[in-house]
Order: structure tokens, then C-alpha cells, then sequence
């Protein structure tokens, strides 16, 4: 994708994004998940106007926008969209603007000449959760969590440590267990492994937490989160040994208790339209459904 001026994101980026954050619920325009998925999206940034704007590569090869982040205000953002539309133009793409947040629609429905369409696809819609029912263990309705949380710490040794820079390589051996005799294809939006990868080594420059959890000496799970404004934590990414029973109830459980006391919010992304995934989020009973929405605009007529 050739973008004029548009520079690819770099982990020497993230203090600059950091800058121009907004109160997000949501996680695809945050730097780690930009910089995660980079050799999958090829992010490219650039300020305009005192915004953060970004164009990346879709599936199907097409290039699109990300909303500008920054302190909106209707002129400067509707000269920013202006520019943003002069750039696909001279790209060949529609004006699309993907993931964005519902509650930012306004903001484009006040440009000038334009047309706006919208269209939502709930298998990525994000699943939040209330942090004290995501957590609780007592109760009928968690009867099944707490069995496997108590049946994890009943039949194994184990040991929880915060992830950092000077383990991260056991978080890594967990990954590449994990990817053991898995079918590649299986992953989503790539390769899983290299994104991982990418913010691994990038531990020290990124603003995520992280778990390890190590059964019988061996590192066995991980997590990694990130919080994504004052009352809410992501869960960015979260592997674990299958054949350990309960061990991913544990992970779920015990992270957010330790890296994020007293945190109100969670937020497990989208489900992707994977039948197990959905039947796994759906069962922790999120208290609502964040919708993210594919924005086209299109020039009036006339």
C-alpha cells in the first residue's frame, strides 16, 4: 500500500499515540493492538490537524481508515476527514472507516456533501463484563467457574508471576506449545505467534500487564491486558495448556484480582464468529454488547 506521508507504525510510536488517546471502550485503534497486528495490517500513521490518523490494509487487500483519534472539534475534524478522502481518492478506495465506536457516528454525519451508510457485523462486537460478576465465584450461576477454579488449585502446584521483561520468554515457551500441531489457518488474523511475538519483545515501550502461570515448575499459561481507560482493562491476549484442567478459569480469574484491583470494566473483544469462542464469552454473561461499525461516506449528488 503506498501512502504518501502516512509513516508505518513503529514501537517507537507508542509514546506519541499515547498523546492523542481518547476515553476508548474499545481496543482496535490502541497502539498495542495496532502495533501487534502489523505485519498482518500494515498501520500507517499521520497527524493531521492535531489528530492521530491511521489507514491500514483490509482482508481482501483494500485500504481503509481507522477514525482520527484525538479532541474532536467539528471543523478541524471535518477538514481532517476532507484530507483522509483526498488520500483514498488518490489511493483508489472507498471511504470506509472501519471499528468505530458507536457513540463516535455523529461525528461524521456532520460532514458537509456526504452521505453516511453504516453496517455492523455482531461477531465483532466486543463482550464487556461488570469486573465484580466477571469475577465472582459464588452463586448457582457460577457453579461451573468455581468448579474449575477450585478443582485448578486442588490438583496442582503452581505459582502466578506478573510478566515482565525478564520472563517473558517462559510466556513465549507457552505460545509455542500452543501452537504445537495447530492448524495455522485456525488463526484468525494471522499468525497469532508473531503478534505475540511483537509485543513481547516490546514489553519495556508498551503499557500492558501480564500473567504467567507455571504448573509444577513449567510455564503453562499467560495473559497479557492492558488498561484502556480509567475504568476498563482489554484482555489483549490469553494462552494456556488445554490438558490442565481449570487452568484457563485460574488465569481469567486470578489476573485481573492481581494486576487490576478494583478495576470496573472488562473487555474480551470480539468472538469473531468462532462457535466455541462465542459459547466461552457468551457463558461468562457480559452486561452488554459493544457495537463497532463500518462507516462509508459517500459524496452527495447533485
Amino acid at each position: 500500500m503506498d501512502t504518501t506521508d502516512f509513516k508505518l507504525i513503529t514501537l517507537e510510536d507508542a509514546a506519541r499515540m499515547r498523546q492523542y488517546d481518547e476515553d476508548m471502550a474499545i481496543s482496535d485503534m490502541e497502539f498495542t493492538q495496532l502495533y501487534a497486528w502489523q505485519d498482518r495490517f500494515q498501520n500507517r500513521y499521520k497527524i493531521i490537524n492535531g489528530y492521530f490518523c491511521t489507514i491500514f490494509t483490509r482482508d481482501d487487500g483494500v485500504p481503509a481508515c481507522y477514525a482520527p483519534i484525538g479532541v474532536y472539534e467539528k471543523e478541524s475534524y471535518n477538514e481532517t476527514l476532507l484530507i483522509l478522502k483526498r488520500e483514498m481518492d488518490r489511493l483508489g478506495a472507498p471511504f470506509h472507516f472501519d471499528f468505530v465506536p458507536e457513540n463516535w457516528i455523529p461525528r461524521f454525519g456532520s460532514l458537509p456533501g456526504f452521505h453516511v451508510s453504516l453496517s455492523c457485523d455482531d461477531d465483532f462486537s466486543d463482550y464487556i463484563y461488570k469486573a465484580e460478576d466477571f469475577l465472582c465465584l459464588t452463586g448457582r450461576v457460577n457453579e461451573h467457574k468455581r468448579y474449575l477454579v477450585n478443582y485448578f488449585k486442588k490438583h496442582y502446584t503452581y505459582e502466578y508471576r506478573s510478566l515482565t521483561a525478564e520472563n517473558r520468554q517462559d510466556a513465549m515457551k507457552v505460545m509455542e506449545n500452543w501452537c504445537e500441531g495447530r492448524d495455522c489457518s485456525r488463526c484468525y488474523w494471522g499468525c497469532e505467534k508473531k503478534a505475540i511475538t511483537r509485543v513481547l519483545e516490546g514489553w519495556d515501550m508498551l503499557s500492558c500487564r501480564g500473567a504467567v502461570i507455571y504448573v509444577d515448575g513449567e510455564p503453562s499459561a499467560f495473559m497479557v491486558g492492558e488498561q484502556i481507560r480509567q475504568d476498563m482493562v482489554v484482555s489483549h491476549f490469553q494462552k494456556a495448556d488445554k490438558r490442565i484442567k481449570g487452568l484457563y478459569a485460574f488465569i481469567s480469574h486470578e489476573f485481573y484480582i492481581r494486576e487490576y484491583p478494583g478495576i470496573t470494566y472488562i473487555n474480551l473483544q470480539e468472538d469473531m464468529g468462532i462457535p466455541a469462542l462465542r459459547e466461552s464469552k457468551q457463558s461468562y454473561r457480559p452486561c452488554h454488547m459493544l457495537r463497532k461499525y463500518i462507516v462509508t461516506l459517500n459524496e452527495r449528488q447533485g
